[in-house]
């Protein structure tokens, strides 16, 4: 069966709907890259437009707790 050989973009919405700040960092998956971050304040949201096929990863950074995303 045939397959798709196009490269689709993904959409990852992100909104803080908790009390407080938070931090998502986008961690490089290349060595000697810098990770960039976002603040997002409470009720504050972000859209990235991802490359389908691709890996990512995610920290979130709240007072007291760090959860990764992949």
């Amino acid at each position: 069966m045939p397959s798709s050989t196009q490269s689709f973009e993904i959409l990852f919405d992100m909104t803080n709907d908790t009390g407080a700040n938070v931090v998502l960092e986008m961690t490089p998956r290349i060595p000697g890259r810098t990770t960039k971050s976002v603040l997002l304040g409470k009720g504050r949201g972000i859209s990235l437009v991802l490359d389908a096929g691709s890996t990512y990863q995610y920290t979130l950074l709240t007072d007291n707790i760090a959860c990764q995303i992949s």
